[in-house]
């Protein structure tokens, strides 16, 4: 036989407020946002996370007074597990029902943004065009891009301010998952590419971009070529 629980026993005895119901878990662009059914009696509730389906899991918030909460500190593609408990009169009611939900990946959290849904597929998918600027989705992403809208000045370009071979580019913040160099090749045959020999400055930041210039001494070269390389981490 098991033993009964502190927060089961104070059900037995009627002095526990009922478990919170109807938890629901949905992910979405900031984390993961969980709503239930608020419990009358109740002065407050805890929040319970875990990776694995029924537990065990660990406090990630207490003393929360409305019925819901979003959670921020989830990692993207991890699965997590949801249970809330109510306080009242400082004592705890059992296990609210458990609700699940993935945090989405940089990716999906873009798409939702600009699509409204998270597929890689049609207009949202990574090697698609929908503003038909030539910037295929990947690009724009990486770039701090608007795929809807056509923007020159989301593409990298020549800076004629820096020195020779020097190009101005705005990578955003949010594609962690993405790798953005500079690349060159002497005459841009296939296979001829390999990381560009010269120094990135920092010109500018927000919270959501960088802008950088790029800088390559031509040396003794008659001639040389810079491209952008995007790929996935």
């Amino acid at each position: 036989n098991s033993e009964l629980t502190g927060a089961e026993i104070a059900v037995l005895a009627g002095l526990a407020p009922p478990a919170p119901t109807d938890l629901t878990a949905a992910a979405g662009g900031t984390g993961i946002a969980l709503d239930w059914d608020a419990v009358p009696t109740a002065d407050s509730y805890t929040v319970k996370r875990s990776t694995n389906p029924g537990g065990p899991y660990s406090t990630i918030v207490s003393g929360l007074v409305e019925a819901n909460h979003d959670d921020p500190g989830v990692t993207p593609g991890t699965t997590y597990h949801y249970v809330v408990t109510a306080f009242a009169g400082g004592v705890e009611s059992t296990d609210s029902n458990e609700a699940a939900a993935t945090a989405l990946t940089p990716a999906q959290v873009w798409r939702l943004a600009h699509f409204g849904f998270t597929a890689n597929t049609g207009d949202a998918a990574d090697a698609a065009d929908p503003d038909g600027d030539t910037m295929p989705n990947l690009l724009e992403r990486a770039l701090h891009g608007d795929p809807n809208r056509i923007d020159a000045s989301e593409l990298f370009r020549i800076d004629r301010v820096g020195a020779l071979l020097s190009i101005s580019v705005t990578v955003s913040k949010a594609a962690t998952d993405l790798s953005v160099k500079v690349v060159e090749s002497r005459d841009c045959t296939p296979g001829s590419w390999s990381a560009a020999n010269g120094a990135a400055t920092l010109l500018s930041e927000d919270a959501e971009s960088q802008r950088y210039r790029y800088t390559r001494t031509a040396g003794g070269a008659d001639r040389l070529f810079l491209r952008l390389e995007v790929t996935q981490q």
